[in-house]
């Protein structure tokens, strides 16, 4: 995994012109399409903290610059690779990716969603996790939700992929390819004034208390 910024020590690791390439990308790529999903997605926000706190979570309106578009994450996944059912970072609106195939052998191994015949027990299990990170429901969890997986996405170069994060997006990676599969991956995180107050006393491993304060 690499995050794209010169903080990152395999962005370091690059050649110069591959930095660049992903430099470029980053700004005059994909910013100008977070902005555009944005105004799709944005319709979801009041859903998906309904869904985590209760009706009227929060009663004022939220301004597109307030949203918080957090850099790419490169991903790498070989043969064999798999990523189970997950719900992604709790303070995101929306996740999208885009996929990199190097050639056909890989159009079978796209993103992996689930349905979940009860969404009330899910929406449950969510809230009970508490985690501000990635939520992997554990052996029990996935018993109880008996999630039915959905075709996966072909995985098409060039392919941009977008989901609203609801505590009902499970979604998950598999691949048996023997190219390697490259994707990369942003989200659109609320507000701070938003997320600090809704979210605080949630699990953060990254935080030094480990506790959410806002970390990305």
């Amino acid at each position: 995994m690499m995050k794209i910024g010169d903080d990152d020590t395999a962005f370091r690791a690059l050649p110069q012109a591959s930095q660049k390439f992903w430099s470029i990308f980053e700004t005059d790529i994909k910013t100008p399409i977070c902005s555009a999903l944005l105004r799709h997605y944005k319709s979801y926000l009041s859903e998906k903290l309904t869904l985590i706190f209760g009706p009227a979570p929060i009663e004022s309106t939220v301004a597109d610059e307030e949203f918080r578009h957090l850099r790419g994450i490169v991903q790498c996944r070989t043969t064999g690779s798999r990523m189970g059912p997950h719900v992604d970072k709790a303070t995101s609106l929306f996740t999208f990716l885009f996929y990199f195939a190097s050639d056909e052998s890989l159009r079978p191994f796209g993103t992996i969603f689930y349905e979940a015949p009860n969404l009330e027990a899910l929406t449950e299990r969510y809230r009970a996790n508490r985690g501000i990170r990635a939520w992997f429901p554990n052996n029990d969890d996935l018993a109880a939700l008996n999630l039915r997986p959905a075709p996966p996405i072909e995985f098409q170069r060039n392919r941009l992929v977008s989901y609203a994060n609801l505590p009902y997006s499970l979604h998950g990676a598999a691949t048996d390819a023997a190219a390697v599969r490259f994707s990369m991956q942003s989200f659109c995180d609320l507000p701070l004034r938003i997320s600090m107050p809704l979210f605080e006393g949630w699990r953060d491993p990254i935080s030094p208390n480990g506790l959410y304060r806002g970390d990305t």
